[in-house]
């Protein structure tokens, strides 16, 4: 008697590896890692919303069946499990924390209104750097129509390719990343990467460029992923890049005062408005 696991098995296709280039049968491989994306642990789908679209129900998080086979989906995991470790070590997503606001005033330094730096050394900001570059790759790679919004030009998804797969992350300078975190614990949310514009010095400072990134939300972080390849880049900032120095300077911020919150009010009223509330 055929079981509902030997059935899946039989529905599995098998292609092209988007990752190592080998045939095989795909796997179901996470573009956010499960661990931090998991809104609901006992498996209830959640409400997915976005502006302008029509509200659904589906999992709490999301997975390609297309992407990779299970040799492409170990190397995944081999990035994935040690940044994840430094990522709660160092209590920089809401997973780590043991009560809503874990931070005292001696941990972080005032630079505004509503805005924090908290310097710490990361002994593995390549393994983190790495981790973020596959995610950028992951959603850029994959066909799910949720994450549409990371178009790359062939060059750079096929260098990426090729550092994720060799789980080297090169050169800090070519793909800057800033972190920015959310110090207090505020509503649990899933959000699918997107792509936007920042401005960044260049040519020792003289100048500045309109650089394209990547934001990735995951579990109360922010990773902006710079695609900057090529760009002289001012380094006089070189703390706020990730790996670029032995200290790495995070931006930190409450909840209550970030752009995550002011984007999940922005959906809940607009869908709201629509009548799907």
């Amino acid at each position: 008697m055929s079981t509902k696991a030997d059935k899946k098995i039989k529905l599995q296709q098998e292609g092209l590896c988007r990752l190592t280039g080998m045939r095989g049968r795909f796997v179901a491989s996470h573009i956010l890692p499960r661990a931090l994306t998991v809104l609901s642990r006992s498996g209830e789908k959640v409400r997915e919303a976005s502006l302008g679209a029509r509200p659904r129900w589906r999992p709490a998080t999301w997975y390609d069946d297309r992407l990779v086979i299970k040799e492409g989906e170990d190397i995944l995991r081999e990035i994935d499990t040690p940044a994840i470790e430094e990522l709660r070590k160092h209590k920089l997503v809401w997973s780590s924390f043991k009560c809503d606001a874990p931070f005292f005033p001696e941990d972080l330094t005032p630079l505004g209104e509503g805005t924090n730096l908290r310097e710490i050394c990361l002994g593995s900001a390549d393994k983190l750097r790495m981790f973020f570059l596959s995610i950028v790759w992951r959603a850029a790679a994959s066909s799910r129509p949720e994450f549409v919004n990371v178009q790359l030009t062939e060059e750079i998804l096929e260098d990426l390719r090729q550092r994720v797969l060799a789980q080297d992350a090169g050169n800090v300078w070519d793909y800057p990343i800033v972190l920015d975190q959310l110090i207090t614990r505020g509503a649990a949310l899933n959000r699918t990467p997107i792509m936007e514009n920042m401005d960044l010095a260049v040519n020792g400072i003289k100048d500045h460029v309109s650089v394209v990134s990547v934001r990735i939300y995951l579990d109360g972080l922010v990773a902006k992923v710079i695609l900057a390849k090529g760009l002289d880049l001012d380094r006089s900032a070189g703390g706020l890049f990730l790996g670029a120095l032995d200290k790495s300077v995070i931006l930190a911020r409450p909840f209550e005062q970030s752009r995550t919150k002011d984007d999940m009010i922005e959906v809940i009223s607009d869908n709201q408005r629509r009548g799907y509330a």
